[in-house]
């Protein structure tokens, strides 16, 4: 394969891809976590995020992510966890296996 963009390492790029659903995994599990010690339901948390309790379950089994960033507050305020700390730990926890 032709490297169209100069010094970019597709083997890295492969690898990343690879981990990306591993992270989305973790992150999930690290969410579920989180949830559950705030004592908070899956239907509960959706409620109060005014979204539905799929799109959490969805989160929490590493199917997608969560992608409306303007929710980060909101999820803070109910079970008190910082998003952008959680995907900080799902990446530390994913690297530091390998």
């Amino acid at each position: 394969m032709q490297n169209i963009i100069p010094d970019f390492d597709h083997d890295k790029a492969k690898k990343f891809r690879e981990r990306k659903g591993t992270i989305r995994i973790e992150f999930g599990k690290l969410f579920r976590n989180a949830r559950d010690k705030a004592g908070i339901s899956r239907a509960d948390l959706a409620y109060s995020l005014d979204i539905n309790p799929h799109t959490i379950a969805h989160w929490e089994a590493g199917r997608c992510f969560l992608n409306d960033l303007s929710l980060i507050t909101e999820i803070y305020e109910h079970i008190g966890v910082y998003i952008p700390d959680l995907l900080h730990q799902a990446v530390t926890n994913v690297i530091n296996r390998r």
